[in-house]
């Protein structure tokens, strides 16, 4: 989404622009050009949100020798980054550069440039065809985000390896979602996760762990249950501290030095979804704290908005997403070799082994002729050889039977009747999608059209196998199950592998869902806010999924989330810390 400026070249007074974040967001705009004010506690950097971002804002601004709060809306610290794979994606990493593999800079931003912005993308322009200002971020963070992982080790606040996995033809490194695209140099490998004290790769779980314990040891000062509600903004604009909720009240924390807001996307505030996501969500992974907090107050404190129709998107289960609010799991891997994924018609609508980004962008594909998205939810058809080999590669069960999820009949017909009678319990929850009428014929015209591909080991539709990313989470991620029958695959393509001719066949429902939005306030390479004019807003930062993301609509590795969060939380507490107190 561009990034707005103004309308027409026409100035607005700060008065009227608060005025018209009030009538949009439905908030009070009074006394906010305070002069002065009764501070209840004082420090020099407040830090909003205990996640990855924050956890590094705080480690950072303290290290430089300021004094941190860290405000966390929930009772815990950690955010969706505890739940999180844990990986963070950074370019020309300490791992690249010791094995000697080259991740020039250049090359970089032309990689990331072509995958976010493919349509203005100019190799041959000065800045690749993007905005001055996008250009900046993005550089900004190819230049900070090792120096990011290095300051948090010296620290001890956060140690990394490099993710690899040892596979029976050697060790994997991970790699990115475009591959194969010759922007990319040095497609494989920069995806690090953190190193738990034996050695071993850790999750989420482990990376704020150690983060939050880093924080503890370092003096930060924590807030839990403790809302960010309102910014304190003097008359020339600078933002010298939040109001909080707590039990006793709201009350005044001062800023000397600056207010960094780490705090996590929108996707749990259903008024904002609604005005500015133009798909529908069935599912969301983010932690139900993300409400938009920061889309508010920035607003309010004169922030320019960017990427607000962005996302990290994956697929869910759809029956799973109507039980949870935040979903314990997302369908991040392809289901097994035998195994291929039709819509309402029964087709094929994308390539099953591209990542799980951009695998659910194609759930909105719109069909002008029914003014529908036939794709918006997706069926994996597979059979006993699937189930029984790959099972318990999540999302199939350890049986094949084994989760109500799973929908089974021993032929194509019968499970087509069963597929469809599922769909009508949910369909108060999905628009009514049933499957069409040529669904039966057209799945049997799919079963037979994959299992030649399988055979020939070339798939004529959609490529599946071609790229290397299709066939390293085939043999990385779904590891088959020893103890089964079921021989290795034989056939040329390691992906595919036709299914059997005789049932029973299983199937389930997919739809699409994000791990949170990634659209808010700009920021500039310093992590500073800027206002309507491209302006920074004195002594206010942000990092994370609460500002707009320069990865716009694009997830450009394993990782890229919490790699961009990170290195920016490192970039805002280093400019709040060394900023002259205000």
């Amino acid at each position: 989404m561009a990034q707005s400026r103004g309308l027409g070249g026409l100035q607005f007074s700060r008065r009227a622009l608060l005025g018209t974040a009030a009538a949009t967001f439905g908030l009070p705009v009074a006394a906010r050009e305070r002069r002065s004010h009764n501070w209840h506690k004082e420090t020099d950097v407040i830090v909003v949100g205990g996640g990855a971002a924050g956890c590094v804002a705080a480690a950072t601004a303290r290290a430089a020798g300021a004094q941190v709060f860290l405000c966390e809306k929930a009772g815990f610290l950690g955010g969706t980054s505890a739940k999180s794979g844990g990986g963070y994606w950074i370019p020309n990493n300490f791992d690249l550069r010791a094995r000697g593999i080259a991740d020039p800079k250049a090359d970089f931003l032309r990689y990331t440039a072509r995958y976010s912005y493919p349509s203005v993308y100019d190799p041959q322009h000065p800045t690749l065809g993007l905005p001055e200002a996008t250009y900046r971020l993005l550089t900004a963070f190819y230049d900070h985000a090792d120096e990011m992982l290095q300051s948090m080790d010296s620290l001890g606040a956060l140690h990394s390896t490099a993710y690899a996995i040892e596979t029976a033809t050697g060790i994997s490194y991970s790699p990115d979602y475009l591959e194969h695209v010759p922007e990319n140099v040095a497609p494989r490998g920069r995806m690090v996760v953190p190193k738990r004290a034996d050695g071993s790769i850790g999750a989420g779980d482990e990376l704020m762990a150690q983060l939050t314990a880093h924080a503890r040891r370092a003096g930060v000062r924590i807030f839990l249950d403790a809302p960010v509600i309102d910014l304190v903004q003097e008359s020339d604009r600078a933002v010298t501290g939040v109001i909080v909720r707590t039990d006793a009240g709201p009350r005044s924390f001062r800023a000397r030095r600056g207010v960094i807001f780490c705090s996590g996307g929108y996707v749990h505030d259903s008024n904002l979804v609604r005005e500015y996501q133009p798909f529908p969500i069935l599912g969301r992974c983010a932690l139900p704290t993300c409400t938009g907090d920061f889309v508010r107050l920035g607003v309010r404190a004169g922030a320019q908005l960017g990427n607000m129709a962005g996302a990290w998107r994956a697929q869910c289960l759809v029956e799973q997403a109507l039980l949870y609010p935040s979903l314990p799991m997302e369908v991040w891997w392809p289901i097994g070799d035998s195994m291929f994924v039709v819509n309402k018609y029964g087709r094929r609508c994308f390539n099953e082994n591209r990542n799980y980004h951009d695998r659910t962008r194609e759930s909105y594909l719109f069909d002008a002729n029914t003014a529908e998205y036939p794709n918006l939810l997706t069926f994996p058809i597979y059979d006993r050889r699937t189930a029984e080999r790959f099972a318990g590669n999540y999302p199939l069960p350890d049986e094949p039977l084994g989760d109500s999820y799973v929908i089974s009949a021993d032929t194509l017909e019968g499970l087509a009747a069963a597929l469809d009678a599922r769909l009508s319990t949910i369909a108060a929850h999905t628009g009514g999608v049933r499957l069409d009428s040529s669904f039966v014929q057209a799945l049997k015209d799919t079963f037979v059209r994959f299992n030649g591909y399988a055979r020939e080991g070339r798939d004529r539709d959609f490529d599946r196998g071609r790229y290397p990313y299709d066939v390293e989470v085939q043999s990385s991620e779904q590891v088959p199950r020893s103890g089964t029958n079921w021989p290795p695959n034989p056939y040329p393509s390691p992906v595919m592998h036709p299914l059997l001719d005789a049932g029973p066949y299983f199937t389930m429902i997919l739809g699409p869902a994000v791990l949170d939005t990634n659209g808010g306030p700009v920021i500039d390479p310093t992590g500073a806010v800027l206002d309507t004019a491209g302006q920074p807003i004195p002594g206010l930062y942000g990092a994370g999924n609460c500002i707009a993301s320069p990865a716009a609509n694009s997830y450009w590795g394993g990782g890229a989330t919490l790699g961009a969060a990170m290195t920016f939380g490192y970039v805002a507490g280093r400019s709040a810390a060394g900023r002259r107190e205000s």
